[in-house]
């Protein structure tokens, strides 16, 4: 007998799944040409296309299909392959959004959900809410996952104390939150690729 919380994840896979067909029809599949896309990325594209492959892929994502290869093993990748391409219509609609409703600010532009939100749908109370969701949800739930992650796999590897690793961690973030935006996607560029 199923249990009530794989039936959610079951439900919530079939969601995505047809949500992500639908949107790859609407867009006339164009998420399924990414090769052609690639090939001609010139060299001032490569900053943006790495910003934006490391604003998607995180350690979640690398120890999720890890651990996906371990439980399930290597047929799992088939299925990774297969969601990922069923679904990548969904970072294709979020990015391209992002660009049609970009602002500038000073030199740079500045995007994001809270941006089509409350320009596309022109709901400035319901962007608030979701930045002041996100910014709770990221700051206590996210980055807590991800930094513990983090330490037990540096833990693990290279038998380094918890506390150290929490210090660099978070001397790295205060270095990366008091930059400019140049030096952030500086730093993107050079370590997204690696």
């Amino acid at each position: 007998m199923i249990n009530l919380l794989d039936l959610f994840w079951i439900l919530l896979i079939c969601i995505l799944v047809l949500f992500g067909l639908y949107f790859s029809y609407k867009l006339k599949f164009e998420n399924f040409r990414f090769l052609n896309l690639i090939l001609s990325l010139r060299k001032k594209y490569l900053t943006v296309f790495f910003v934006s492959i490391g604003t998607k892929i995180g350690v979640g994502s690398i120890i999720g299909t890890a651990i996906s290869i371990y439980t399930g093993g290597a047929g799992s990748i088939f299925w990774i392959w297969v969601f990922a391409l069923f679904t990548s219509s969904w970072i294709y609609v979020e990015s391209l959004l992002g660009s049609k409703y970009k602002q500038k600010l000073n030199d740079y532009y500045v995007s994001g959900p809270n941006f089509y939100i409350k320009n596309g749908l022109n709901k400035k109370y319901l962007s608030i809410i979701f930045l002041v969701i996100l910014t709770i949800s990221y700051s206590f739930f996210f980055l807590m996952i991800q930094t513990n992650t983090l330490n037990a796999i540096i833990n693990i590897n290279f038998n380094i104390n918890k506390i150290i690793v929490l210090i660099f961690a978070f001397i790295f973030l205060l270095l990366i939150t008091f930059s400019s935006v140049k030096e952030i996607i500086k730093y993107i560029n050079k370590v997204v690729p690696i």
